[in-house]
């Protein structure tokens, strides 16, 4: 009977050890924490970047529509190479009053030309310090979209490493600084895969169906499937996860709703009906970026894929309810795949540019 016994204790014993190291080849990730949806009466601070796609509008242009829209906040650019000692275009906006979130960039990075991340940080450091040393903005972006592989070429280290040192001269500054933006389909992508990782399958659903086409769920629901897409996806995550020791004050990102339609061929036809935000797409996107970074997320970046006023008024309500210090609404005609703008050529405010400014009068900045 006692041997009986030590031999199903150490049965029990091979159960119970076996168990425990399937729980820990198994990474338990965390859940999102919840969104604060108290918090009504937090008010983002909203501005406008005026743009066209040929770069023709004027300075004056410029300040005739921020003021038809009251919105005190602009989006400005200074590129490191461009840098002679002062930059005539941030100096005409803040004389006028306007508070900047500036993206500094190392040199132009477009399509037809990428532009490498930093490698060599000491002479990047001093320039960055004679920029600041100079201007005061009130967030400091490291580059545009790092993670715009058209865009930006290098290991992600080498970005990380420049974020990293950028935001040490940042702060001697006592300034606010933030990454240069993701934009909507690697963020939706994330966080699918955050909840498929986690074992959500439902929830990972739940969100495709409202934030991702269907063309890209066979790659998302099947790791490994594409090796180039999990490429850009592990570059990523890569970001995400240094966002997350490296001091930065916000995570930057760019939306535009309907977050499902963004970049589609024919994303103003597709989206013409849509009145709201698309549900709970921005908590959850705030959640994800909480979790994984501990961080509240910006937009420099947001905007609209159709001219519907209700929607822009639901759009930055949703800013309020998940606590965004700041958001740029990016207001240019961009083509049926892209964005439409809040004024009209004259510069007038078209109805959802209407929309935005009565947005802001019930909020005072």
């Amino acid at each position: 009977m006692k041997r009986l016994i030590l031999q199903v204790l150490g049965a029990i014993s091979l159960i119970i050890t076996f168990s425990c190291k399937k729980s820990q080849d198994r990474i338990i990730y965390p859940p999102p924490p919840p969104v604060d949806t108290s918090a009504i009466e937090y008010k983002t601070h909203l501005g406008a970047l005026i743009t066209n796609t040929s770069g023709t509008y004027t300075p004056d242009f410029k300040v005739g529509v921020l003021t038809n829209l009251h919105a005190n906040y602009i989006r400005n650019t200074i590129v490191m190479d461009s840098w002679t000692g002062s930059n005539a275009n941030y100096e005409y906006f803040t004389d006028l009053g306007y508070k900047t979130i500036l993206n500094i960039q190392n040199s132009v990075a477009s399509r037809d030309q990428a532009a490498f991340y930093i490698t060599d940080t000491v002479p990047y450091k001093i320039r960055l310090d004679e920029i600041l040393t100079k201007y005061s903005p009130e967030v400091v972006l490291v580059e545009n979209e790092p993670g715009n592989f058209q865009n930006h070429k290098g290991p992600i280290k080498d970005y990380l490493n420049q974020l990293t040192a950028a935001m040490g001269v940042i702060h001697q500054h006592g300034l606010k600084g933030a990454d240069g933006g993701m934009s909507n389909r690697p963020l939706t992508f994330l966080v699918y895969r955050y909840y498929f990782n986690n074992g959500e399958f439902d929830k990972a659903n739940s969100f495709a169906s409202r934030c991702i086409p269907d063309k890209y769920l066979p790659n998302l629901s099947n790791p490994g499937r594409d090796a180039s897409f999990e490429k850009d996806i592990h570059k990523w995550d890569s970001l995400m996860h240094g966002y997350k020791t490296i001091p930065t004050d916000y995570v930057c990102v760019h939306l535009y709703e309907p977050v499902k339609y963004r970049n589609e061929d024919n994303a103003t036809e597709l989206s013409k009906s849509v009145t709201a935000a698309t549900p709970g797409a921005f908590q959850e996107i705030a959640d994800y970026i909480f979790a994984e970074t501990g961080k509240q997320m910006m937009s420099n970046e947001m905007g609209q894929l159709n001219l519907q006023p209700t929607l822009v008024s639901s759009v930055l309500t949703v800013c309020n309810l998940v606590k965004m210090p700041y958001v740029i609404w990016f207001s240019g005609d961009w083509g049926i795949d892209g964005s439409v703008a809040l004024q009209e050529k004259d510069g007038s405010l078209r109805t959802n540019g209407i929309s935005f400014r009565d947005f802001i009068d019930e909020h005072p900045q």
